[in-house]
């Protein structure tokens, strides 16, 4: 097996949790599954990593204008995020272009990756989630809304 193949076998070992704001995507030729994540430091990296805010992402992907290195920028770095939070070292490894052609090679396609890439940003943006990607308590959103 080639090291990429071994690093996305190691990538791929947890399932994705919603209730964190995790999303799956299929990557590769083969599919295999990274958990995105969106965590704090995955955000200042993302945003400093295209130029654009969160919410300019998000609307860009969602009316389809992002391009294919904004998407993989996020993707890295949730990927990243995914790894820190699980301990997972190997996934530091996925930079922005070495995912660009797992991208492409999906079996969702770019549009299919757009899509979840959409998910993992509107939750960074929704207020449901700490900096480190956990939900936050429900008496704590109401507090701070009522």
């Amino acid at each position: 097996m080639s090291e990429a193949g071994e690093d996305a076998d190691a990538a791929a070992a947890a399932p994705a949790n919603p209730v964190r704001g995790e999303v799956s995507v299929p990557l590769g030729e083969a599919g295999r599954e990274f958990v995105l994540r969106p965590d704090y430091t995955a955000i200042q990296a993302i945003e400093e990593g295209t130029g654009k805010g969160m919410m300019r992402l998000f609307r860009d992907c969602a009316e389809g204008n992002m391009t294919l290195a904004e998407t993989a920028t996020v993707v890295a770095e949730c990927v990243k995020a995914q790894g820190r939070a699980t301990g997972d070292k190997l996934m530091a490894l996925y930079a922005a272009e070495k995912l660009v052609p797992m991208i492409v090679d999906s079996p969702i396609g770019l549009v299919g990756v757009q899509g979840r890439v959409s998910t993992v940003l509107g939750f960074a943006i929704c207020g449901d989630y700490n900096s480190a990607g956990e939900l936050k308590a429900a008496a704590g959103r109401a507090k701070a809304t009522g």
